[in-house]
C-alpha cells in the first residue's frame, strides 16, 4: 500500500527529470479554476470568503476576554453586549456562498476529489509562497529595528537617570513614539500574514461552520425560510450545478 505522500513524491522527483516533466501538461481545469478565482485575491475579502468562520473567531474572542474580566461588572456588560451583536450578525452573515467556497465544495463533491483536493492545496502553496516570504521578510526586518530601538531607549533612559534635563526626555519620547509605529506595522504584518497563510483547513472549517449555522438559523427562526431547509442538502446550498 502507498500513501498519497508516496504518490507525490514520486511525481516531484519525476517531475525532475528533464526527460518526462510534469508540470510542461496542459493546465487542468482545477488550476484554471483557482487562477481566475485567485488571480485579483485581496486579503481584506478574507471575510467574504469565509464568512461564517470569521465571525465564530470574532465570537471566540470577546469570550475569552470575558473569562479574563470575570470580575469587572461593566467591562462584562460592554462585552455581552458586543457578543449578542456578534452572535446576531453570524446569524445573518451569509446572503450566499463566496465563489471560492462554492469551488472548494465542488472539489470535494466531485468523483476525483483526492487528486482534485491535491491540485487545490498545491496552488495554495504556490499562490501564497511569494507573497508570504515578502511580508515575514518585512516582518523581521522591523523586528530587527524594534531590537535596535530597545537599546536606545535603555541608554536614553540611563542618560536621563542621570541628568533629569528636558533634552533626554524628549529623546525617550521620540524612541517611544518610534516604538510604538515598529510594534503597530509588526502587528499589521502579523495580521495580513494570518490572512493571506490560505489552507485546506480554513476552508472546511467554513464548511463545517456553515452546517452549524444551517442549524442555528433553523432553531432561531419561528418560520423558517423556505428555502432554508433545502440548503442542508450540500448540493443546493453551495449551488453546485
Amino acid at each position: 500500500m502507498h500513501s498519497i505522500n508516496d504518490i507525490k513524491c514520486f511525481y516531484e522527483n519525476l517531475n525532475r527529470d528533464e526527460n518526462f516533466r510534469v508540470n510542461t501538461l496542459t493546465k487542468s481545469g482545477v488550476e484554471k479554476r483557482f487562477s481566475e478565482l485567485f488571480q485579483s485575491y485581496d486579503p481584506r475579502s478574507i471575510e467574504n470568503i469565509f464568512p461564517i468562520a470569521h465571525k465564530n473567531g470574532l465570537i471566540k474572542e470577546v469570550q475569552e476576554e470575558l473569562a479574563r474580566v470575570a470580575y469587572d461588572t461593566a467591562e462584562r456588560d460592554k462585552l455581552e453586549t458586543k457578543l449578542a451583536h456578534l452572535k446576531n450578525e453570524r446569524l445573518n452573515a451569509m446572503s450566499q456562498y463566496s465563489p471560492c467556497m462554492k469551488f472548494f465544495t465542488s472539489l470535494v463533491l466531485s468523483k476525483d476529489y483526492m487528486t482534485d483536493l491535491i491540485i487545490f492545496e498545491n496552488c495554495l502553496i504556490e499562490f501564497k509562497k511569494d507573497k508570504l516570504k515578502e511580508l515575514r521578510r518585512e516582518r523581521i526586518e522591523n523586528q530587527e529595528k524594534n531590537v535596535v530601538l530597545d537599546q536606545e531607549l535603555k541608554m536614553h533612559q540611563a542618560q536621563y537617570d542621570e541628568s533629569k534635563s528636558k533634552e533626554d526626555e524628549k529623546i525617550i519620547l521620540q524612541v517611544k513614539e518610534k516604538k510604538n509605529g515598529i510594534s503597530a506595522k509588526i502587528a499589521e504584518l502579523d495580521n495580513q500574514i494570518d490572512i493571506l497563510d490560505l489552507t485546506v483547513d480554513k476552508f472546511w472549517d467554513e464548511i463545517f461552520s456553515t452546517y452549524d449555522w444551517i442549524i442555528e438559523k433553523e432553531k432561531s427562526s419561528p418560520i423558517v425560510e423556505p428555502d432554508l431547509k433545502k440548503v442542508l442538502s450540500s448540493r443546493v446550498l453551495f449551488n453546485i450545478n
